[in-house]
This record gives C-alpha cells, sequence and structure tokens, in this order.
C-alpha cells in the first residue's frame, strides 16, 4: 500500500494565490480499495484546491493531484464510522430505556440521523485539514 492516493488531473484555471481549478480525469478509482477518485472529489469531475507550495502549471496541463493516505483513511473512518455508532447508541439507548421493537428502531433512526447531522455541520472543517495534504506535480 502507497502512502499516498494519487488522481490525475487537468489545470483549467491557475490563480496568482494558489488556487487551481482542476477537473480529475482518468482513473475512476484506486487500485487498493476501488473507493473512487481523490477523497475530495469522488463524485465531483471538477474540484477546486488550494496548494502549498505550488509549481508553476499552465492551463490545459495534466497533473498528479496526491494526498496523503492517512487522510482519506481518517476520513472514510468518520463518514462510515460516526453514523454507525449514532445508529447502535440511539437503538442500545431506545432498548435501556425499555421501549418496544419499534421504540428501538425509532431510537436508531434518531441517532443515525444525528450522527448525519453532525457530520454534515463539520464537514467543511475536515475539507481544509484533507486539503492542506494536497500536492500537485505535472505529469511526465
Amino acid at each position: 500500500m502507497t502512502d499516498r492516493m494519487v488522481a490525475r488531473g487537468r489545470v483549467l484555471a491557475a490563480h496568482a494565490d494558489g488556487r487551481l481549478a482542476v477537473e480529475l480525469i482518468g482513473q475512476e478509482a484506486c487500485p487498493g480499495c476501488r473507493c473512487g477518485r481523490l477523497a475530495l472529489a469522488s463524485n465531483v469531475r471538477r474540484a477546486e484546491f488550494v496548494l502549498d507550495g505550488l509549481t508553476r502549471v499552465r492551463i490545459g496541463e495534466e497533473i498528479l493531484v496526491t494526498m496523503p493516505a492517512a487522510a482519506v483513511f481518517r476520513g472514510a473512518l468518520w463518514l462510515h464510522g460516526l453514523p454507525l455508532v449514532g445508529l447502535l447508541t440511539g437503538a442500545a439507548a431506545a432498548a435501556a430505556a425499555g421501549f418496544g421493537d419499534l421504540g428501538c428502531l425509532a431510537g436508531a433512526v434518531t441517532g443515525l440521523t444525528g450522527a448525519l447531522l453532525l457530520l454534515r455541520r463539520i464537514q467543511r472543517r475536515w475539507y481544509g485539514d484533507a486539503a492542506t495534504g494536497l500536492r500537485v506535480a505535472p505529469t511526465v
């Protein structure tokens, strides 16, 4: 397993402040897990990233955008783990309170909904943290 996830992209626009508008192209999934293109843009063909230490690139040039595998793993853990914990906690709380099967189902749905709302609320901060590890390099 590599320590970085890689996606090919084409530069659509380059700004003086380091922002790049990048269209992700080519490989649809990483060879290891088949989970999709770069974690920040798994279902998006065009994404804009703020990159540190940017190499000079030209519009239309193909580049490689890499992200640390640890950031991908942390994101996947939160994305899948928090809703599961919310679902199980809601069901367990309803069962401990003595509710029947329908009460446990309602508790599970409530816990899942709460976890999804929490994820939505904090996702921008996580995206910003993950974006700090992004790097760009021209393809050879």
